[in-house]
């Protein structure tokens, strides 16, 4: 409180002295109060804290990935699409057909020839690959087959923890010229 009332006089003198156009004496401080105890302690004002603001982070250099994409929408397992194929029993298909790391590897052992077939023979393989779930379309073009020219496989896969499971496999087929329907199929050709 002292302190306080001799900075408030000390300050009054000065903006006075300030004030005047001829310089005078700064006259001493005025007695104090006698109503102000000069046995109290006079308390130095608390410091304030140095507060450092922390280092303003270093720009990061642009990387090579690719930009964020929206997350796609998984593949559809609809009763709708599995009517269109004619249905391959799963028991005839080997364990690494049916469970593994990559759905379109377990499909190429599944369906692809296992001796290339002679002349024009192709295989196309497409693949919807979701995280749950998966899709793969295996084409067998030009077989040397008297009735059937052309083999489609829908295969569909669930992903189990880290590996996928073959849980649906269909056929449709095109015929030959002659043999029956031109068009994809699961009618059997003649």
């Amino acid at each position: 409180m002292l302190q306080r009332f001799t900075t408030l006089v000390i300050l009054s003198l000065s903006l006075a002295a300030c004030q005047s156009s001829q310089p005078e004496a700064i006259a001493p401080p005025a007695e104090p109060d006698p109503a102000v105890s000069l046995e109290s302690p006079i308390e130095p004002a608390p410091e304030a804290p140095v507060v450092e603001e922390p280092p303003a982070p270093e720009p990061t250099p642009p990387t090579a990935t690719e930009p964020e994409t929206p997350a796609k929408p998984e593949p559809t397992f609809s009763e709708a699409i599995r009517a269109e194929y004619a249905i391959q029993d799963l028991d005839r298909f080997t364990d690494s057909a049916k469970v593994g790391d990559s759905p379109v590897a377990m499909a190429t052992v599944a369906f692809a020839a296992e001796v290339l077939e002679e002349g024009r023979y192709s295989e196309e393989v497409e693949s919807d690959l979701g995280q749950e779930r998966a899709v793969v379309l295996f084409t067998q073009n030009n077989l040397a087959d008297g009735s059937v020219k052309d083999m489609r496989y829908r295969a569909e896969y669930a992903k189990l923890t880290e590996q996928w499971q073959l849980v649906w496999v269909g056929f449709q087929s095109r015929c030959w010229e002659g043999r029956g329907h031109q068009d994809w199929s699961k009618e059997f050709c003649s």
